[in-house]
């Protein structure tokens, strides 16, 4: 079975800034978390990557992709709190 799709949560009230963090790689360099998750999720050849997010925090997620080609990352919205399962059943924005 070809693994076509990724999910990343980012949703969750105590975790949904981690993916913004900024980390130093070991060429020295700043990433994100979120931009590290994508290109892993790359490398293994996947190109359709959602990632469930709190409407207010589209913007920053946005800023981060910006600065690259990552034009097939689509944000799903959780505007409701009984988990990820809600976000995964709302369309993608």
């Amino acid at each position: 079975m070809k693994i076509t799709k990724a999910l990343i949560t980012a949703a969750g009230p105590d975790q949904r800034k981690l993916p913004l963090q900024t980390l130093i790689d070991r060429d020295r360099t700043q990433i994100t978390v979120l931009e590290i998750l994508i290109n892993v999720i790359k490398t293994a050849g996947i190109d359709d990557i959602g990632i469930v997010i709190q409407a207010e925090d589209e913007k920053s997620f946005k800023q981060v992709l910006e600065h690259n080609s990552y034009s097939s990352v689509r944000f799903i919205h959780q505007n409701k709190k009984p988990g990820y399962g809600r976000g995964i059943k709302e369309k993608p924005v």
